[in-house]
């Protein structure tokens, strides 16, 4: 009788979870959460800057192109006290494209159509940020 009520609790042992079998299936759980929660956060970061660079170059290669090609026009230039003035003649008239500076902006004037490129902060929070370059106004 000894022996069957011993080997009934045994029995009752075997089928059940303890709690620090349950304490350590959560703990790994919330472990193994917070992990991929970093990993995603730290990607989706990434995945942020690289659209702002992306965004920068884009911007600074359409200010060079518009640069270039008005220098390749340009048949005189002229030092401003803010920029300069390149003087052209695109189509017979005589005309002149001015880009001036004015503390983080490169205003372009070409025939009364303005096109402001800006040198910005993207994060101002973080003063070690490097500066974001954006196009403003319309297309000469």
């Amino acid at each position: 009788m000894k022996a069957e009520k011993c080997n009934r609790l045994k029995r009752s042992r075997k089928a059940g979870i303890t709690l620090i079998e349950i304490s350590l299936s959560v703990f790994i759980t919330v472990f193994l959460a917070g992990v991929i929660y970093r990993l995603f956060d730290r990607y989706v970061n990434q995945s942020n800057n690289d659209g702002k660079a992306s965004q920068y170059y884009l911007d600074l290669g359409n200010f060079t192109e518009a640069l270039s090609n008005d220098l390749a026009m340009a048949r005189a230039v002229q030092p401003l006290p803010d920029g300069v003035s390149l003087l052209i003649n695109p189509d017979g008239k005589p005309a002149s494209i001015t880009y001036s500076l004015h503390g983080d902006i490169i205003k372009r004037e070409f025939r009364g159509a303005e096109r402001i490129f800006r040198f910005t902060n993207p994060n101002p929070k973080l003063k070690d940020n490097p500066l974001i370059f954006r196009i403003e106004g319309g297309e000469p």
